[in-house]
């Protein structure tokens, strides 16, 4: 299907041009194409128009931004022609309410693309029935486009197809990162690589490694090292991080970007020093130890790191390192290892379905997943239990990606029943399992039977109260079923438990959506894009949830109170950076 990308503008804009100092370009996701062209836009409009100040802002898409030139507020938006001209005749998403635009120009014409795999089957758009699809981001055009597509080739899509309603950079994530490592950034994050838990033997060894880079967050060593650094120090950084994501992809070009960032900033300022290392190797052990788990995971884990890099140190001296050597950390570990009383920690479940897991977030390609269903049936059929458990859940998760329901419900119990079996009573294995209900609920949704999988995400919402999957199981199954106010109900009181989680804002904008609640949709995406950093996004979306009418008094004092403190925000970030809040 052949679209055309279009600039539109409202009227006011269009007329007011002369008086407009200041002006918004509506873009869409930072994944996609809008928002770097509306970066791209706005940096011409403000260094070659003289008086003028433009600034893109992240949205939901075309639609949302079609929405925004309705305002009649100083916008311009990148919008899909088939959107525009809903949005100009009010048809579609915009029905009983027109939008008074015009089209400044035509950016591109291209192709609307659906996009698929070998393995699935799908060789035409009716192949789609019963397939779980992405339709686009709520709020964009890809959205508006997708239906109309599934509508021309027959299909109904709230009943012949399954969807998800994800943004371009989420449709696409299928590639990921295989590095074998963690590390921790300031402010307390702690990242893991999916290489890391593939290449774990037990849950142990993972510990070690999360003891060890909460040694580092404990003891700040990256954030005192960066209090004592430039701006060149962000820019090694930049090329460290750089580098770490495409060392999977080009081993050639990640050295080049992290030697080019280090060369930047004096001394590899970035890289802890030896003494760090040591001291978050010290830390992490008492933390090792003191969580119950085996105190050999560490020196297990680093020889098997040791292992995977290649790295073998003999003859080097050590101080001409960032890092300790591994076997300098090894011996270390060892040694520690032998002063604390031999313990026999069995390995949970848990461990071998995360690590199944880890394996498909790392495969995307067809051939990837051919090849991972051959390593799960390997596993399948090796003697020792977790080996089977991780390899039957794998295969069930293969069935599942693959839209074979059936079949990955069959090998789900398979791995169930080697669960259940191999955590009896003086067994070396512990039984505790997330893992196989949530997938449990995710096939009973897909076959349909949304009450069963409301039911079992309830269960397992009881049996783990804080578990993010267990909760977004819920949700799920609650908007299938249509039970918005149910769904509104749990995530306005988990956005209160937990304000700072983006996953609880995003849902509860796309259940407000569902309920056709447009103040509360946009009051919840703009605390979205306030925990993302995008103050002028959020601060729109409150403007537009105020004026667009429908919130009763409790709503509508909420969202000016809220305004208020998003402004306040912004503008004390904007004094501490020597710029002014924009008018």
């Amino acid at each position: 299907m052949k679209l055309i990308k279009v600039i539109a503008v409202s009227l006011t804009m269009l007329f007011g041009a002369a008086q407009a100092q200041n002006i918004s370009i509506a873009t869409g996701g930072t994944g996609g194409v809008y928002y770097p062209m509306g970066g791209g836009l706005a940096s011409v409009l403000s260094s070659k128009v003289p008086g003028m100040s433009a600034t893109a802002e992240v949205t939901g898409g075309s639609v949302d931004n079609l929405n925004l030139i309705g305002t009649g507020k100083p916008y311009v938006g990148f919008s899909m022609a088939d959107a525009a001209k809903d949005a100009k005749d009010g048809e579609g998403k915009f029905a009983n309410k027109k939008v008074d635009l015009r089209t400044l120009l035509v950016l591109y014409p291209n192709l609307m693309h659906v996009v698929t795999v070998d393995s699935t089957g799908i060789k035409s758009m009716k192949d789609l029935k019963g397939k779980r699809i992405s339709t686009g981001a709520p709020g964009s055009a890809t959205e508006v486009m997708a239906f109309r597509l599934l509508e021309a080739a027959g299909l109904d899509k709230d009943k012949d197809v399954k969807r998800e309603r994800l943004s371009v950079a989420e449709s696409v994530n299928a590639v990921k990162d295989r590095s074998i490592n963690a590390f921790a950034l300031p402010g307390g994050f702690i990242g893991f690589h999916t290489g890391l838990l593939v290449s774990a033997e037990t849950d142990s060894e993972v510990a070690s490694v999360m003891g060890h880079e909460t040694g580092h967050v404990l003891q700040r060593h990256l954030a005192r090292q960066m209090d004592k650094q430039t701006t060149n120090t962000m820019i090694a950084l930049a090329g460290i991080l750089l580098g770490a994501l495409a060392a999977s992809r080009n081993p050639g070009a990640a050295s080049g970007l992290m030697q080019g960032g280090q060369a930047v900033a004096v001394n590899n300022q970035l890289s802890y020093s030896r003494d760090a290392e040591r001291e978050a190797d010290r830390i992490g052990f008492q933390i090792l130890a003191a969580s119950g788990y085996d105190v050999n995971g560490a020196p297990g884990f680093f020889q098997r790191l040791q292992k995977a890099t290649g790295i073998m140190d003999s003859g080097v001296p050590s101080y001409v390192r960032t890092h300790p050597l591994t076997t300098d950390r090894i011996a270390d570990m060892q040694d520690r290892a032998r002063n604390i009383a031999n313990r026999n920690v069995p390995t949970s479940v848990e461990f071998y379905f995360i690590k199944a897991r880890a394996r498909m977030e790392q495969s995307g390609s067809s051939s990837q997943m051919y090849d991972l269903k051959n390593t799960f049936e390997g596993l399948s059929k090796q003697s020792a239990p977790g080996k089977q458990m991780e390899g039957f859940y794998g295969l069930a998760l293969v069935a599942q990606k693959q839209g074979k329901f059936d079949q990955a419900s069959s090998y789900l119990q398979q791995a169930r029943n080697l669960a259940n079996s191999a955590s009896a009573p003086g067994s070396p294995i512990q039984r505790q399992s997330l893992s196989l209900d949530i997938t449990s609920s995710e096939l009973a949704l897909a076959k349909g039977k949304n009450e069963e999988a409301l039911h079992i995400a309830q269960a397992t919402l009881k049996a783990y109260p804080q578990s993010y999957a267990a909760g977004a199981a819920m949700m799920n199954a609650y908007l299938k079923l249509g039970r918005t106010n149910d769904a509104i109900a749990w995530l306005k009181v988990r956005t209160r438990l937990q304000p700072n989680e983006v996953v609880w804002w995003t849902m509860l904008s796309n259940a407000y959506d569902q309920a056709k609640n447009v103040p509360m949709r946009h009051y919840a995406l703009g605390e979205k894009y306030a925990l993302e950093g995008a103050w002028p996004s959020a601060i729109e979306q409150l403007k537009i949830a105020r004026s667009s009418g429908g919130a009763d008094f409790y709503q509508a004092s909420s969202i000016d109170a809220r305004l208020r403190e998003m402004q306040k925000q912004y503008q004390e970030e904007l004094k501490e950076q020597g710029k002014n809040m924009p008018s």
